[in-house]
């Protein structure tokens, strides 16, 4: 349901029903980056994570993927170097409902779309909660 292109021209895929993320490369190759294909709440590399109704993705610019985990109320993140398909739930408790705060003491109510501004800071739209969010990159 939800794509990010690179600027190599990769196109990455939120395989909604099939809780996978996947990528098209420019040469029209299909492979799955991450996910079991069975819906649940994973971290780990490749085929060890775990998703459920992946809504959409954004590119951080950083060389990583965001993910709006819906079914898990989350925000995921996807190494794309090096670790390649390392999945980190990077905010949301896995529970819906709404909650300020930080990592897994944050509640979303079904994360639905992302966007990375300049500043590589993240919004997110609620589906169900008909919020707009914003998570702020630490500034390091």
């Amino acid at each position: 349901s939800g794509l990010a292109i690179s600027a190599a021209g990769a196109i990455y895929v939120a395989d909604t029903q099939n809780h996978l993320i996947r990528v098209v490369t420019p040469a029209g190759v299909v492979a799955t980056v991450a996910g079991s294909g069975q819906s649940g709440s994973q971290d780990g590399t490749g085929a060890f994570a775990a998703f459920s109704l992946p809504l959409s993705v954004a590119l951080d610019g950083q060389s990583a993927l965001v993910v709006a985990d819906g079914g898990n109320h989350a925000i995921r993140h996807v190494q794309l170097q090096g670790t390649s398909g390392t999945v980190l739930t990077i905010a949301g408790a896995g529970r819906s409902g709404y909650r300020e705060g930080v990592g897994a003491a944050i509640s979303f109510d079904q994360p639905t779309g992302l966007a990375v501004d300049a500043a590589g800071n993240l919004l997110i739209t609620e589906g169900s909660g008909h919020r707009l969010r914003s998570l702020y990159r630490s500034p390091n």
